[in-house]
């Protein structure tokens, strides 16, 4: 019964963490897609006395930020979220202040990110991953057991591999035919003088 309720904890916790994967990524869209599109629409009205760091900040650097986010969730590897932290220093010291506020969301996703992704790596380890499901484990067990062969089967399958299918190579001396075609079995002549 303990091998069920761990698995039953196992698949809560990977639910758990697709659930946080899933809601970083898309605060990290929301924010990155936003600040780019009112980047463009700034730099389309002509607001920026020097449009090349609004350019940077806003397309390049939050572009590059949702890829670390992306990576970091679904690669489940946590450089990406130290990645996306660099990636927010330099834009608060390129741009605006909003990014100070970016920032500091991308630094709390960041450890909620690397959380989730040791919780997912010890998943990793466990019996079941990463469906968690009790009969989806003994079906897995059953097709590998079926592949197992006995002894028997595999010495009739050597049998059939070295064995002729063809009756010709079998000959005895006492079926051999005579000249006049007829059978010289010594056999048959015991049987005939009886």
């Amino acid at each position: 019964m303990k091998s069920i309720d761990e698995m039953a904890r196992n698949a809560k916790l990977m639910k758990q963490c697709n659930r946080i994967y899933n809601t970083v990524v898309t605060v990290y869209a929301v924010i990155c897609a936003f600040y780019a599109g009112v980047t463009l629409f700034m730099l389309f009205l002509g607001q920026a006395l020097n449009p090349l760091p609004p350019f940077i900040d806003g397309i390049i650097l939050k572009g590059a930020l949702f890829f670390c986010g992306l990576m970091a969730c679904y690669k489940h590897d946590t450089k990406y979220t130290l990645f996306a932290i660099v990636i927010m220093v330099i834009s608060v010291f390129i741009s605006d202040a909003i990014n100070g506020i970016i920032a500091v969301v991308t630094v709390i996703l960041s450890v909620v990110t690397a959380y989730t992704n040791r919780q997912y790596h010890y998943l990793e380890n466990q019996f079941g991953f990463p469906y968690f499901n009790e009969r989806f484990e003994e079906q897995n067990l059953d097709i590998r057991q079926s592949n197992i062969k006995d002894s028997y089967r595999q010495n009739y399958e050597r049998m059939m591999k070295t064995s002729s299918a063809d009756m010709d190579d079998v000959s005895t001396e006492n079926n051999t035919p005579d000249s006049d075609g007829k059978q010289n079995n010594s056999d048959s002549d015991l049987m005939d003088s009886i």
